[in-house]
């Protein structure tokens, strides 16, 4: 029996990060095959694999991919409740590179009570923090300067 027909041994599971998600991710071992039921309803389309993304609602062309509360990309043509989500059918944004690729950052110690900030190095005098550019540092923090 292919694997993506078996019966799941377990409950189905998965995981919605936040509220607002129209995404979560499938948690069972070996995934779960097409046609499986959760008890809210949702009705799996396709095989899902462990790990996996699916579709908690339809999902129209162009529309948002919510994970973590936030867009993580925009449906590639109209994506229905219960359709595994995969990069046939999502589009992507280009992912930040890490600060230390894009930007140097400098230590800075504040004039006022907020101690210790990590700055981009090309901000301007009046920049940090005011307008939110500074990261907050605690005594307890490390930062890696490169």
């Amino acid at each position: 029996m292919n694997i993506q027909n078996k019966p799941p041994h377990e409950p189905p599971r998965r995981i919605q990060v936040a509220p607002k998600d129209n995404v979560a991710i499938v948690v069972n071992g070996l995934g779960l095959p097409a046609g499986t039921a959760f008890p809210d309803g949702l009705v799996l389309n396709q095989f899902v694999p462990q790990g996996h993304k699916v579709a908690l609602a339809d999902i129209a062309d162009g529309g948002n991919i919510i994970r973590y509360g936030e867009v993580i990309g925009t449906a590639k043509g109209a994506i229905k409740r219960g359709d595994w989500i995969n990069e046939d059918n999502v589009v992507m944004g280009k992912a930040l590179r890490p600060y230390r690729e894009s930007r140097a950052w400098l230590l800075r110690r504040s004039s006022g009570a907020g101690g210790c900030y990590a700055v981009p190095a090309d901000a301007g005098c009046g920049q940090w923090p005011q307008e939110g550019l500074g990261r907050p540092l605690g005594p307890a923090q490390r930062f890696d300067l490169v």
